[in-house]
């Protein structure tokens, strides 16, 4: 009891290390810690661990060694964890409206709903469509633009109201320009809670506080 209270301040990772056993070592002795209000980006190359990271922070794959603290252990990960949300590249679409695509479930008001789609930019794309939320989008959203697509998944993840977001190469379709707006109004709206970015994208890294680089040379 009194964790539900409790917002995320704080998230640490403290020595994780995490293999496969048919490819060796992919995470060896990563400590970081995130604060609420900033955003960051954990950045390496293709096959560095940025994605089993992201797992571990989760709780879908669980560290070999080492822990994850949540407010320097006040709040137990597992409580924790259902304020996380993750942001894949391709979003997974589904053949039915607008707005059941981004409610999957949950109950949120239109005002709510709408503001989300504002925060990535799809208002005027949602205003332009003759049956607006009611639009219904074709087998795997094709009636829609990759970089589309990955904006509904963003916010759909927003109306869950998370404190820690994790954006997995979530971004990588839009255009620079859109990019760095959508980017620039979520940093907004989670201003008091924690925004991680899993890029290889060095402009994403930019519009970063801080980068944790992992699997390059000279770090660990």
């Amino acid at each position: 009891l009194g964790h539900a209270d409790l917002s995320i301040k704080s998230l640490a990772l403290q020595n994780v290390s995490f293999g496969y056993g048919d490819r060796g070592t992919v995470l060896s002795d990563v400590s970081f810690r995130f604060e609420a209000g900033n955003a960051y980006a954990i950045v390496g190359p293709s096959g560095a661990g940025k994605s089993t990271l992201a797992d571990i922070l989760l709780g879908l794959t669980l560290p070999d060694r080492g822990s994850i603290l949540v407010n320097d252990g006040q709040i137990p990960i597992e409580v924790a964890r259902n304020r996380f949300m993750l942001v894949e590249q391709q979003s997974k679409i589904f053949s039915t409206t607008l707005k059941e695509n981004l409610l999957l479930g949950v109950d949120v008001p239109d005002e709510e709903l709408f503001s989300a789609v504002e925060l990535v930019n799809l208002d005027d794309m949602v205003r332009s469509l003759d049956k607006g939320m009611d639009t219904r989008l074709t087998y795997l959203g094709e009636n829609f633009s990759g970089g589309q697509r990955q904006r509904l998944g963003i916010a759909r993840a927003l109306i869950r109201k998370p404190e820690v977001l994790i954006l997995d190469e979530a971004t990588s379709a839009l255009d620079p320009v859109t990019r760095t707006e959508v980017v620039n109004k979520l940093r907004a709206y989670m201003r008091h809670g924690i925004i991680i970015f899993i890029t290889h994208d060095a402009e994403i890294a930019e519009l970063a506080d801080e980068v944790l680089s992992i699997g390059q040379e000279g770090t660990s």
